[in-house]
């Protein structure tokens, strides 16, 4: 159970305070004078003080236990409205702010590739854009399967594909994986240091 609890202090009027509305523009004045605008205020929800120093304990005049939290949550205008919880707009720390991030990603984030969908594309597509999209669908797991499908990839003469293809030929634990790279053919340093590092992690000697 959580304990609140309310301290009030006394400071003299000229002492300096930064004041104004959460989120906006604050102003350095003394507190006599800060105070007299928030009176003022039509709509006083989200004023607040920062005082620059710690407060005395001969400042302190009373202390007392507050039996509910008060004020706002998230932001002064936020009751009755759900924040929003986009990468741009989310805070870290905030209650339940991890849950809330999840749920607006998987409403919001453009959901994975699945693997069929991905070998669909691979055997039809002649889009690159679309073959580098359907082979990261694969990413860095480990498979069993004969990669020989992508193969065709390896003809589109496009440096970036060719790359990623040859990394993902390099995760399939198969026979014909080490076949593949032990044969390929490239003019390129970094595809031939590719395929070593790749034919190294398996334990297989490149030729």
């Amino acid at each position: 159970m959580k304990n609140y609890a309310a301290v009030h202090f006394r400071l003299p009027d000229d002492q300096m305070v930064w004041a104004g509305k959460y989120a906006l523009e604050h102003r350095h004045l003394p507190i006599s004078e800060a105070i007299g605008e928030f009176l003022k205020l039509e709509d006083p929800m989200g004023y607040e003080f920062y005082l620059e120093r710690k407060v005395s304990p001969k400042e302190v005049v009373r202390i007392r236990n507050q039996s509910r939290p008060i004020g706002w949550r998230y932001s002064p205008n936020a009751k009755r409205t759900t924040p929003c919880y986009c990468p741009a707009c989310g805070s870290i720390g905030e209650p339940n702010s991890a849950k809330a991030r999840k749920e607006w990603e998987a409403i919001n984030e453009p959901q994975p590739m699945s693997i069929p969908k991905a070998k669909q594309i691979i055997a039809s597509s002649c889009d690159t854009n679309a073959l580098q999209d359907a082979i990261s669908a694969f990413g860095d797991k480990r498979r069993k399967s004969d990669p020989s499908f992508l193969l065709r990839l390896l003809e589109m003469e496009d440096e970036l594909l060719e790359y990623t293809t040859l990394e993902v030929i390099g995760t399939h634990a198969h026979p014909k994986t080490r076949e593949l790279l032990e044969n390929y053919e490239s003019d390129e340093e970094e595809i031939q240091e590719l395929i070593r590092e790749l034919l190294t992690k398996r334990g297989w000697k490149s030729n």
